[in-house]
């Protein structure tokens, strides 16, 4: 697996990445340790907030920001003041319906709105309404006893799961408004907890701080546990585990401290990357702080002073053609341009060697047209269909062929 990395070199504010988000535009969004900027796949650019007197300044954000389906932009700072961001002025903006909610830990996204986490209780804001409604009326069908109080949650596709402090997992289909349960893995401290994850598989992945993770299966409630401490398809490469997330494939990817774990489900067994000094397109370093897989389905790694780990999803999406006397060399070096017929074949010309015809289903080059066999000068520069049977050839002196 093959890594790009954007640092500080590249222009990026900081090379502590905290979060990652993408916008509904594509552009891609990094809380770093300094401030809060966006990429357009060349540049980053940093952008400020402002508050109530005009007075504009960076944002030092806490560790999670994200997009909403609604194209809502929040970050959320170090003193714990949540802003939006204004697409049109492009800049941060307080908001205010988060922080009136007051000693709010952390929002975490949901289709209505986002859920409200506090030191002592969970609630759900609905943007819709614009209200903030208890866990039993936002899930009107939840049924638990008094004693049983939630302390975490965690919402994907229609389906809410939540952690109570009486050691359950508490599962509720929002659509069919059907409720299960399970007992969470004895080795599970509900307060230590740092991760918590929906694959797309039917698991649940719960981190337990230095302690390693637990895989529930959804079906029948039925655990594993993986940490450094075992061997085999179980052995993970540090304890502390601070991000799970899964790219298009249906591998789910571990940050932790010490490198990437990516398990794969059909084989049931991890790849392990670590940090290489004689491998430059592997991590460049290993603490992994978040981990977001784009629409297109490319994954970015977040780290610890290592800036962005890029992995594409489309790794041959360029094939590079070199000059050489093969069927798959270009005849010449200096391309100057390039044209398309009705099949779908290309055709190349060059300052040096005249035009290559390449077929793309044979991948290969298929007419070379020359000084050797016709073409009044080798040195080509532009290409023309007049019609699907008829090529005009512009060279550097040698006039116009067709």
């Amino acid at each position: 697996m093959s890594f790009s990395h954007y640092t500080n070199e590249d222009g990026l504010p900081s090379s502590y990445i905290k979060s990652i988000s993408q916008d509904q535009f594509g552009f891609i969004w990094l809380a770093t340790r300094s401030s809060v900027c966006r990429f357009d796949g060349k540049y980053f650019k940093t952008f400020q907030a402002v508050d109530e007197a005009g007075n504009s300044f960076d944002i030092w954000s806490k560790w999670n920001h994200f997009h909403r389906a609604d194209s809502m932009l929040l970050v959320q700072s170090t003193d714990d003041i949540f802003y939006s961001f204004n697409f049109q002025k492009e800049i941060f903006e307080r908001y205010q319906p988060a922080n009136k909610l007051g000693g709010v830990l952390e929002l975490r996204e949901s289709k209505n709105g986002y859920w409200v986490l506090k030191s002592d209780t969970i609630s759900f804001f609905n943007t819709n309404l614009n209200k903030l409604e208890s866990f039993d009326e936002y899930v009107g069908f939840a049924s638990f006893d008094d004693n049983t109080n939630v302390v975490n949650v965690q919402e994907k596709n229609g389906r809410l799961m939540a952690i109570s402090d009486n050691r359950q997992l508490l599962i509720f289909d929002l659509e069919r408004e059907q409720q299960r349960q399970f007992k969470l893995p004895q080795g599970i401290v509900v307060e230590a907890i740092t991760n918590f994850y929906i694959d797309n598989n039917n698991f649940v992945w719960i981190g337990n701080y230095a302690d390693g993770l637990y895989q529930i299966n959804l079906t029948n409630g039925q655990s594993r546990k993986f940490s450094a401490d075992q061997k085999g398809n179980r052995h993970l490469l540090h304890n502390l585990v601070h991000k799970i997330n899964e790219d298009q494939q249906g591998r789910v990817w571990i940050g932790t401290e010490d490198g990437l774990c990516v398990w794969t489900p059909y084989t049931e067994s991890f790849e392990y990357y670590q940090h290489d000094i004689r491998n430059p397109e592997g991590l460049n370093t290993n603490p992994i702080y978040d981990i977001f897989c784009d629409r297109d389905g490319n994954m970015w790694l977040g780290t610890y002073f290592g800036g962005i780990n890029f992995w594409s999803n489309t790794p041959d999406f360029f094939q590079v053609w070199q000059a050489g006397t093969g069927e798959q060399h270009l005849s010449g070096n200096a391309v100057s341009c390039i044209t398309e017929d009705e099949n779908g074949s290309i055709w190349v010309g060059m300052e040096d060697m005249g035009v290559n015809q390449i077929d793309l289903e044979d991948d290969r080059i298929v007419r070379e047209i020359n000084e050797s066999n016709g073409l009044s000068f080798n040195n080509v520069h532009d290409l023309l269909f007049e019609t699907p049977d008829r090529l005009w050839i512009a060279t550097y002196t040698g006039g116009l062929i067709y």
